[in-house]
């Protein structure tokens, strides 16, 4: 499983890479969907077992994120 899970708006999606790169940077395993989420399985059930198997979960807040029904 990952250490973080980040959660962010599509909006914020290029923020959200450059963190995610940099916390790998640092030996850290990062969750994201567009970069985790497997084509073929649910991806409801997927996102649910990632952030119940994250070590910390990391919402990128901005505008835009506390206005999007999928930033929870």
């Amino acid at each position: 499983m990952s250490d973080i899970f980040i959660s962010y708006s599509r909006n914020d999606q290029t923020q959200a890479h450059e963190l995610a790169e940099k916390l790998r940077a640092n030996g850290m395993k990062v969750w994201m969907d567009q970069e985790s989420l497997i084509p073929s399985e649910q991806w409801a059930t997927e996102i649910v077992e990632a952030i119940r198997g994250c070590s910390a979960f990391l919402v990128l807040l901005s505008a835009t994120s506390v206005e999007s029904s999928n930033v929870l």
